[in-house]
């Protein structure tokens, strides 16, 4: 494998933080789980997504698409892959014949992420579709969801609090699937907000990783 290490967060790091998005989602917006077996996705509703495949603790296989980055080149499909990842990957790679376009595939194993050169993402694109891939991007998206929120429900909001800080994120982030109800209702700032539904998804988490 022609090897490219990315600057994406460890393993068990991005799975507790998935866990906390997928929390905040099921609060706020509920009806987009985010884990089944052992595959982790998000979406914006609108073509952009991302699929975290956990194969154990030490392995997993990363994708992800942004429908607005338009100069990024596209991962091809097909057998071609399976002579640039290893054995342990084929599973998880595109097929020939899929139609899901990628341009972000990854591997995790002996403790970093890794790419055959297909890393066509920037660091805004990732923002957008994979915010848990930075403490920063996860403070904004929740600021941006507490907001959104505010100007369709406004009461119940207190109008000093400040929105989410980076510590709060931080520590509701190193929580992952252990986040309870508490935590998330203070990070969300909102009675109206489901947080026992949104626990309960992060909840879902627990054990991915052994």
């Amino acid at each position: 494998m022609r090897a490219i290490e990315l600057d994406l967060p460890p393993l068990t790091d991005l799975v507790d933080r998935w866990a906390v998005h997928a929390a905040r989602t099921q609060a706020s917006y509920p009806g987009r789980p985010m884990i089944e077996g052992r595959r982790l996705s998000v979406d914006d509703g609108g073509g952009s997504w991302a699929a975290l495949d956990v194969v154990d603790a030490d392995h997993a296989v990363l994708r992800a698409w942004d429908r607005d980055e338009l100069r990024a080149p596209e991962v091809p499909s097909g057998p071609q892959l399976a002579d640039e990842y290893p054995a342990w990957t084929h599973p998880h790679l595109p097929g020939e014949g899929d139609r899901t376009p990628t341009h972000l595939l990854a591997v995790w194993e002996d403790g970093s992420w890794r790419s055959a050169g297909h890393a066509g993402l920037s660091a805004s694109s990732l923002d957008h579709v994979m915010p848990m891939w930075s403490l920063a991007a996860m403070t904004a998206s929740l600021a941006d969801l507490v907001e959104a929120y505010e100007a369709d429900e406004p009461a119940g909001f207190d109008d000093d609090a400040l929105p989410p800080q980076r510590d709060e994120v931080a520590a509701a982030c190193a929580l992952g699937a252990q986040l309870d109800a508490a935590t998330l209702a203070r990070l969300l700032r909102h009675p109206g907000m489901d947080a026992e539904a949104g626990a309960a998804e992060a909840q879902k988490f627990a054990g991915l990783l052994g």
